[in-house]
């Protein structure tokens, strides 16, 4: 079962405006591999938008708004906040914004860095115990590896993981694959439903001069490794 946010909720012309410039601005044409290694013939990436202060500040806002949202419905119990650092594998996605929302939500934090083989160098920021439950935060879910990964580190830590938050689901298995996994995946809004929007449709063709081919079939792939996950 799919547990996304609809906070972006194109129905409503305010939301809606926010959230499509800041899709269109960061979706980029390119031919690329994507980490779940299929091909794709666009890439999102937030780093294009974070030296516009502006759509800065918006991301800053959905983050908090949605991270807000899950403690005050009780959707998921969490007293820690994870944001993933790719290191030189991607972009600086949401660890670029911790500071930030660390200011706005009174929150444990930690930075989890998947690719780290010793332990004490994974995860840094605040001592995780058996208590501690951690909502990862990442800019985009396309698979579910990178978020898997990074739970696999909290796991080891002797923490567990309530859920993931993403700004961007692109929609091609992570819910699916994290779902089996025992992971809520919660995304602001999805590939699928941007794409729906004529205004996402006819930026994206006038700035690239070519239809984005969207792609929103999933990929089921075995993650791995089992983690222990927080019940409510």
């Amino acid at each position: 079962m799919s547990l996304k946010i609809e906070l972006c909720d194109l129905n409503i012309s305010a939301n809606a405006e926010k959230c499509l410039s800041i899709a269109s601005s960061a979706i980029q044409n390119s031919e690329w591999t994507l980490a779940g290694g299929m091909g794709s013939d666009y890439f999102w990436d937030i780093d294009y938008l974070i030296h516009d202060k502006n759509k800065s500040k918006e991301i800053l806002n959905l983050f908090v708004d949605s991270i807000k949202k899950l403690e005050k419905e009780n959707i998921i119990d969490f007293n820690t906040l994870g944001f993933i650092d790719k290191g030189n594998d991607g972009p600086l996605g949401m660890v670029s914004f911790f500071i930030a929302i660390q200011s706005k939500i009174a929150k444990k934090f930690i930075i989890i860095r998947p690719k780290k083989l010793l332990l004490k160098s994974a995860i840094k920021g605040s001592i995780l115990n058996v208590s501690d439950k951690v909502l990862i935060l990442s800019d985009v879910a396309t698979t579910g590896r990178g978020i898997f990964k990074a739970s696999q580190k909290v796991k080891d830590y002797g923490a567990k993981v309530s859920g993931a938050l993403v700004l961007f689901d692109r929609t091609q298995g992570a819910n699916e694959n994290l779902q089996r996994k025992g992971i809520n995946l919660f995304s602001i809004f999805s590939a699928e439903k941007i794409y729906s929007s004529k205004f996402v449709r006819d930026t994206l063709k006038e700035r690239h001069k070519k239809r984005i081919i969207k792609d929103f079939n999933p990929r089921l792939i075995d993650l791995g490794g089992n983690i222990e996950v927080a019940v409510r």
